[in-house]
């Protein structure tokens, strides 16, 4: 390839004021909602994680409470 063949340069094009501005409010936005959904899927995984913890007590409790039945009756 020689150099006649590339063609000209490319031409840059500054985004004009009223474009950047556009892209600044969605990029806003964006990044508002972006974080609404990381706090509702933190929400969900912090409130799994609780009713797992209620769970393991109860069936600790309910162990416990079998174990005592046991050695009572013996």
């Amino acid at each position: 390839m020689t150099e006649e063949n590339l063609g000209p340069d490319p031409i840059i094009i500054k985004p004009s004021r009223g474009n950047r501005i556009l892209r600044s409010r969605s990029a806003r936005l964006r990044r508002k909602w972006t974080k609404q959904v990381r706090e509702q899927h933190q929400s969900k995984i912090e409130k799994d994680a609780r009713e797992r913890y209620v769970a393991k007590k109860r069936l600790m409790r309910q162990k416990r409470r079998a174990r005592s039945k046991y050695a009572a009756s013996t």
